[in-house]
């Protein structure tokens, strides 16, 4: 994966663990969410949007 412009390994991966969308508010986005560990130790939570196939960081761990 490429981090902060740079190439990254991935070490480790958690997951998946699929969320979707509140059906009542009419959200049917499902992401599907995983922990990652790559080779300059860092932890990142990042998803995928099911419904587009793009990959989106949603946090990260120190």
């Amino acid at each position: 994966m490429r981090r902060g412009g740079r190439l990254r390994r991935v070490l480790g991966c958690f997951g998946p663990e699929r969320l979707c969308g509140e059906w009542w508010r009419g959200d049917q986005d499902t992401r599907d969410y995983y922990r990652l560990h790559t080779d300059d130790g860092a932890w990142l939570w990042v998803f995928r949007s099911a419904e587009s196939g793009r990959w989106f960081r949603h946090g990260e761990w120190a």
